[in-house]
């Protein structure tokens, strides 16, 4: 089985039975996919019946993939994701995410989830799904303020802990604002759970805010992915 994650800018791919996480493929996928698009994902496949287990935060992009791909394709709804919860509204890439923490923490967790947008997450230790934030990632919030303001520099790195350039100062703003709101609202999170819960990061920013968080902050690729194989392991 090939399980699918359709993020806010990427198609992720990886299969079920895969013994590492390393083997994880992926495209930038537009919402009206191109042919040759459409060619990549079919090559993806190990036969034309191979089934695909979907999870997407963008429906309008999944006509073209259930084209492509008919009654091959599945597409998991939130409510199907094996996991208590009590919020309304909720998509299945963080709820499938929660899944996967829970069951690497075995208790109560917290996910944070950087992409296009970020998320953080809160699991309970029975499991239930909690709720959290959504807000703009580092690349919308860098294209925003450009957008806004063109006559500064774009973003380059800090050299020194105050930023001695405008370059710097725009990366650094975007960072270390974005990482101070992280820690902050896990610190109230983790007090209104009473717990000490494990904490996750994730995502394709990961990187560039692993280094300004609380050591405490796991990093662990592909968590919906790997919340999708979970799925696939139960059925």
């Amino acid at each position: 089985m090939l399980l699918a994650d359709l993020g806010g800018s990427r198609l992720k791919l990886a299969r079920a039975e895969a013994s590492s996480w390393d083997e994880v493929i992926d495209r930038p996928w537009p919402t009206q996919p191109a042919s040759e698009d459409l060619a990549w994902m079919s090559a993806q496949r190990a036969s034309a019946e191979e089934p695909v287990l979907l999870s997407t935060t963008r429906p309008a992009a999944v006509a073209a993939l259930a084209e492509l791909l008919g009654t091959s394709l599945t597409v998991v709804e939130p409510d199907e994701v094996p996991l208590a919860k009590v919020t309304t509204g909720t998509g299945s890439d963080r709820l499938l995410a929660g899944l996967a923490a829970h069951r690497l923490a075995g208790g109560a967790c917290l996910v944070v989830d950087l992409g296009t947008a970020w998320t953080l997450d809160v699991i309970d230790a029975t499991p239930s799904f909690l709720g959290g934030v959504i807000g703009p990632g580092l690349g919308v919030q860098t294209q925003a303020l450009a957008a806004a303001c063109p006559h500064l520099d774009p973003p380059g790195d800090p050299a020194g802990v105050i930023p001695r350039s405008t370059a710097a100062a725009v990366r650094a703003g975007t960072l270390e604002s974005l990482a101070a709101a992280i820690e902050s609202i896990a610190a109230r999170y983790a007090t209104e759970l009473g717990d000490a819960p494990a904490r996750y990061l994730t995502g394709g920013d990961a990187d560039a805010l692993a280094p300004l968080l609380d050591p405490s902050w796991q990093r662990v690729d592909h968590l919906v992915l790997r919340g999708l194989a979970e799925m696939a392991r139960a059925s």
